[in-house]
């Protein structure tokens, strides 16, 4: 985690602490390359909510 502490890092997280108050869910995809790709294409309703990330590849870190 000490790595990932960066000023890029930290912004995406920004973004989604500015987001708690949102009816649907948003999120990064972090690749390997250090690139980061924005999700907020959730499906929500009153009874859920969904967030699709893609399917795993090989260059995708992780996601938060």
């Amino acid at each position: 985690m000490k790595s990932q502490n960066t000023p890029e890092f930290q912004s995406k997280v920004g973004v989604l602490e500015t987001n708690l108050d949102e009816k649907k869910e948003t999120g990064w995809v972090e690749k390997k390359d250090g690139t980061f790709e924005y999700k907020d294409t959730a499906s929500t309703n009153n009874d859920s909510n969904s967030l699709s990330l893609g399917d795993p590849t090989k260059d995708m870190k992780g996601y938060m």
